[in-house]
């Protein structure tokens, strides 16, 4: 139906969108070629889908990058678990994804709060995508839930610029 490029990049326009809507800087890159030099944010997260020789063999899994929040991280997989009408034990363990920080970009993103990767689900799964599909719009929304309020949490324990 779709490939994992086509739903992860409607998934993360329709996110963006919601983020730009409530006044947060958003700035998207590929995955693979983008400028890799002076990358700072307040939050990083990479947005994929999984696909397996076995079909319905891995699931929605969480990465995040050494130092990240994990409060802000499990609130991210709240926010798919939720639109997917899923708990946590439909995920794989936290950093399942072997050597993910070797090619996620979390080397090149300097981050305030949290850097991360988020498995939708598998792609290979019949069930699973057409849940991410018939639920991309949810799982958008919920997304820009709580990156927002992840970044307000961030902005919020900022030290006072004014004097």
């Amino acid at each position: 139906m779709f490939t994992e490029q086509e739903l992860v990049a409607f998934i993360v326009a329709k996110t963006a969108a919601y983020l730009i809507a409530n006044h947060i800087d958003v700035l998207t890159i590929p995955a693979d070629n983008f400028d890799k030099t002076g990358l700072h944010a307040d939050i990083f997260l990479a947005v994929h889908a999984d696909t397996a020789k076995k079909p319905c063999a891995t699931g929605p899994s969480l990465g995040y990058a050494k130092g990240s929040s994990l409060l802000g991280m499990h609130s991210i997989g709240f926010a798919l678990a939720t639109s997917m009408g899923q708990t946590y034990a439909d995920f794989k363990k936290d950093n399942f994804a072997v050597g993910e920080h070797d090619y996620y970009a979390f080397k090149f993103i300097t981050t305030k709060g949290y850097g991360g990767l988020l498995e939708l689900g598998e792609l290979t799964c019949p069930a699973v995508e057409n849940a991410l599909i018939s639920n991309a719009e949810l799982i958008a929304h919920d997304l820009g839930v709580a990156l927002k309020a992840s970044v307000e949490i961030v902005e919020a324990s900022e030290p006072s610029k004014g004097g």
